[in-house]
């Protein structure tokens, strides 16, 4: 277990309900009014684009790849 994570996440939470004492203590002469963001995020997003897709008049899709390499993992994918 990493404690270094723990501790942070005790020492945040303790500063998210304890807020205006925190800046009571240290003297600081302003009030907080909401926290601001931290955290980041990373998101990775990969996008996969198909050829022709088309919607039929029986409610069902109709699609169309073209693929110009011939191996057997794009057999496997299109097939």
């Amino acid at each position: 277990m990493d404690y270094n994570k723990v501790e942070d996440s005790v020492l945040k939470r303790a500063m998210e309900i304890f807020q205006q004492s925190a800046v009571s203590f240290f003297n600081i002469g302003t009030k907080i009014i909401a926290p601001a963001e931290t955290e980041i995020k990373n998101i990775e997003i990969k996008t996969g684009y198909t050829d022709y897709l088309f919607y039929t008049e029986d409610g069902s899709y109709l699609h169309f790849e073209f693929q110009t390499s011939a191996t057997r993992c794009n057999l496997k994918r299109v097939a």
